[in-house]
């Protein structure tokens, strides 16, 4: 492996992740530009030679280095792999992969980032949903994310044409990085319906498939204001200091959230958070609520992010502090109200998302 550009300090990784294809996660262009690895099988022991190039001298650089083993996964059902369920593999959504594609843009009727009324990709006249496609991996079959307002949808306020920044309100709508962005307006809710399926869609010859995994909820802060102290889970609604303020709530259905109970049973809890978080839970008899508490700033933004059930990799300690995820199983779609709360006002707020699906590591006969 030889070097072929000249670094700086924006490509030192703190933390990584790496999918089941070899793919890097959780890091920023210039440190994936930068990274190489390769696979070994059976050793106890790896010998390699790093070398600095060019006339000695006081100065140095330093060899940045990890390692990602398989090991005995937690078994059960679902999904059950042949060859046993040590083959089992966590895999995050790719949303900027070389396959992914998003062919439509168009929430609520409203265009999304790229997105041209004029050609005919969004506007009132075309679905109101957005497609990522090929954004997902279930038994070896590409999965396509279709995510869909079901209640009346507001974005904030903007203006016609796409800056790049982070307040263009329905313009922010599609990925960010390598991860899922929806814009709703202050002071307004919208139900939000996130659906798997396998095949063309939605040209035909298509099918909506059962997965199980976690969703994936990141930046989930306030805006102008911070809960001080923290309410505990069951009084995340207790915030002096953010009434009338805007702060992320999402709320699903108890029915949706469900541990798959591998082998050992409940091996991991169904809603994962970092032992930081400022993400406060109030948990109901019918749905449970996730409520921001602390102050958001553009450093809690993730592009990209890896996962495990012990919790989340590729994220700045900042950004692992205002995420969350929860357990489903066997689910062809989940359902999740996003309130920005407040008064209804111009500006706007955004829900950022990602999945992994549990799958079946290929068996090497």
């Amino acid at each position: 492996f030889l070097r072929r550009s000249n670094g700086d300090g924006v490509d030192n990784p703190e933390s990584f992740g790496m999918n089941a294809n070899g793919v890097l996660t959780g890091l920023g262009n210039a440190a994936r530009d930068v990274a190489g690895g390769f696979a070994f099988t059976g050793r106890s022991v790896l010998s390699a030679t790093y070398e600095v190039k060019g006339p000695q001298s006081e100065n140095g650089r330093n060899l940045v280095f990890s390692a990602v083993l398989y090991t005995e996964c937690i078994g059960g059902e679902p999904p059950v792999c042949e060859g046993g369920q040590e083959n089992l593999l966590l895999i995050p959504f790719e949303f900027e992969g070389d396959s992914v594609e998003i062919p439509l843009n168009n929430l609520g009727g409203y265009c999304g980032n790229g997105a041209t009324t004029g050609a005919g990709e969004c506007g009132s006249d075309q679905e109101k949903e957005i497609i990522f496609k090929n954004v997902g991996l279930f038994d070896n079959q590409a999965v396509t994310l279709v995510v869909k307002n079901t209640s009346l949808y507001q974005p904030s306020v903007t203006n016609t044409v796409n800056d790049g920044g982070n307040d263009d309100g329905h313009f922010n709508n599609g990925a960010l990085g390598n991860v899922g962005q929806v814009n709703v307006k202050q002071g307004t809710s919208v139900d939000l319906e996130f659906v798997f399926v396998i095949g063309d869609y939605p040209n035909g010859g298509y099918d909506l498939v059962n997965v199980t995994g976690f969703f994936v909820l990141f930046d989930i802060d306030t805006q102008d204001c911070e809960c001080d102290p923290k309410p505990g889970d069951g009084d995340c609604d207790i915030c002096d200091e953010c009434d009338n303020k805007p702060r992320d709530i999402y709320t699903v259905s108890n029915s949706q959230i469900n541990n798959p109970n591998y082998d050992p049973p409940n091996d991991f809890d169904n809603i994962i958070r970092d032992s930081s978080t400022t993400v406060c839970i109030i948990p109901g008899t019918d749905e449970t609520s996730f409520w921001a508490t602390s102050e958001g700033n553009g450093l809690d933004n993730p592009d990209t992010f890896g996962f495990t059930p012990s919790g989340f990799s590729g994220l700045s300690n900042r950004q692992k502090k205002v995420a969350a995820a929860f357990s489903f199983v066997d689910e062809s779609s989940l359902h999740a109200n996003y309130q920005v709360s407040g008064p209804v006002g111009n500006k706007g707020r955004n829900i950022v998302f990602s999945v992994a699906l549990w799958n079946c590591k290929p068996v090497v006969e």
